[in-house]
């Protein structure tokens, strides 16, 4: 039955990229540079109209295995319908459920009846493609299924590199994005030398095209492409470090303090982007309601009620059912995350399948190796309250979504904001050792200036019972503190 869900190096290196130039696709770099500082061109996305049928195969478990409770068929078929949706040019006709025993890594993934009922539904929508809802099918899979409906097969993998491809707006996420590709060329390219089948159906045609160019091995050329692109990628995460580190100095010159880095993550679409720019007022942030809007981490300057200076960085979002090697590849994306001094996990409250989301993130952090401390230190908020009623919040609770540490937000209509930046300053003061320090100062005193020069006074001075002081309360770290105290022994001297 079918189910139906609503829709460096040596001469021979440089002369091995000579040959593999318009493979790797170099473009011109400054005079006199060496050939081995190759730059790729930004990898084109081809719009084609495509009408899909998107198949979600439903694992049957045997009488003593337990199925995953989080896991919702149809919640995981809306993803993969938003997910083709996405992409400029594809739309989708139709979307079934189909039931298979114990595993999707069978060859045609279902049985004979089944691929027959498939059929005569691809026959029936005319549609002229398939998505089979799996993180990666196998090139025999695409090749046996592709025989016999006669259209592309996609999955997840594929789907998703398409709409990163469309996203990316820097080189920087273009070489992550061609480097992430670079699993799923090979596995085929090894497929296709010892099996009857094309590049079509593998659909790796253009990346065949530009290897037979190359006048090398076509593995080895993929090779020296893969190492071009972990070249351009770690050269740009130091300059990434680089920049980060130097606008810290800047920030802390300024302000006499360590600003730290806060990191916000999260399925894709949780709001992320509205949220930091509600609490920032960043206006060059234009939030977009789509999947993988944010590509390119963006950091951004923030002050909190203690003073504290911070950043907050703006990060890739996850998913679910997607091989992690797919996110390694974004290191330079992932790295302002992996090295913060906070993460913050934001949760989209209004949908429906908010539980798995939000162990799927966590999930993908410790598959990512993120700092276990940094994991348990982390803060979780729940965002989009205004979408929920009160009691769809209760339930979320009971449901171990919510715990009554959590936090909870509209980005939106800016409920709980000021409440839940009041508890990040708390525990940026932990994290910092930043604690609140009394001042008794006469009128004339020059740490007066001082303090407002550096932007360290919160509320403003009382006046001492007897008149002649004024009394400040100023939250200071331990590095604030030395800077304050040599401060005030040069002003001493002075004197």
């Amino acid at each position: 039955m079918l189910r139906f869900v609503s829709l460096l190096p040596s001469k021979t290196f440089r002369r091995s990229l000579f040959y593999c130039r318009n493979f790797c696709s170099i473009i011109k770099e400054e005079e006199g540079s060496l050939l081995s500082d190759i730059d790729l061109n930004m990898p084109s996305v081809s719009y084609v109209q495509h009408s899909f049928l998107v198949v979600h195969p439903k694992i049957r478990w045997g009488r003593n295995a337990t199925p995953p409770k989080e896991k919702n068929d149809e919640l995981q078929v809306e993803e993969a319908i938003a997910l083709v949706k996405t992409i400029p040019g594809f739309s989708v006709s139709q979307s079934v459920i189909v039931g298979t025993d114990y595993t999707t890594k069978k060859k045609h993934i279902w049985g004979q009846g089944r691929i027959e009922d498939l059929l005569k539904l691809k026959v029936s929508s005319r549609v002229s493609a398939l998505m089979i809802n799996v993180d990666q099918i196998t090139p025999l899979q695409q090749t046996e299924l592709y025989s016999i409906f006669r259209v592309p097969i996609y999955d997840r993998y594929n789907i998703v590199l398409k709409i990163f491809k469309l996203f990316a707006k820097t080189k920087l996420a273009y070489y992550q994005i061609q480097l992430a590709e670079i699993p799923y060329i090979r596995n085929r390219l090894h497929y296709l030398d010892n099996n009857d089948t094309n590049c079509d159906v593998l659909q790796i045609t253009d990346a065949v095209n530009a290897l037979a160019k190359s006048g090398l091995d076509r593995k080895e050329a993929l090779r020296l492409r893969e190492h071009a692109l972990r070249k351009r990628i770690k050269s740009s995460i130091e300059s990434a470090k680089n920049e980060v580190a130097e606008r810290k100095l800047r920030q802390d010159k300024k302000n006499a303090g360590n600003s730290l880095v806060i990191a916000i993550i999260g399925y894709t679409n949780v709001g992320k982007t509205t949220f930091i720019k509600r609490i920032t007022g960043a206006s060059q942030l234009n939030p977009e309601d789509k999947l993988f809007a944010t590509l390119d981490t963006t950091i951004h300057p923030f002050s909190l009620p203690s003073r504290n200076n911070v950043f907050i960085a703006d990060t890739i979002g996850f998913m679910a059912s997607l091989p992690v090697g797919l996110f390694e590849s974004f290191s330079a994306t992932l790295m302002h995350a992996t090295s913060a001094d906070l993460l913050i996990h934001l949760i989209d409250l209004s949908h429906p399948d908010v539980l798995a989301q939000k162990k799927n993130v966590l999930k993908t952090l410790i598959d990512l190796k993120f700092p276990q401390k940094l994991i348990d230190n982390m803060i979780c908020v729940g965002n989009k309250l205004d979408k929920i009623s009160d009691y769809d919040k209760h339930k979320l609770i009971e449901s171990e979504v919510l715990n009554k540490n959590d936090s909870v937000i509209s980005s939106t209509s800016g409920y709980g904001i000021n409440e839940l930046i009041l508890k990040i300053d708390k525990t940026i003061m932990n994290i910092n050792n930043s604690r609140i320090r009394r001042f008794k100062l006469k009128p004339e005193s020059k740490l007066i200036s001082y303090f407002y020069e550096n932007n360290l006074v919160t509320t403003e001075p009382v006046v001492s019972e007897c008149g002649e002081y004024l009394i400040f309360d100023i939250c200071l770290n331990d590095g604030q503190l030395n800077k304050l105290k040599k401060k005030m022994n040069f002003m001493i001297k002075q004197q």
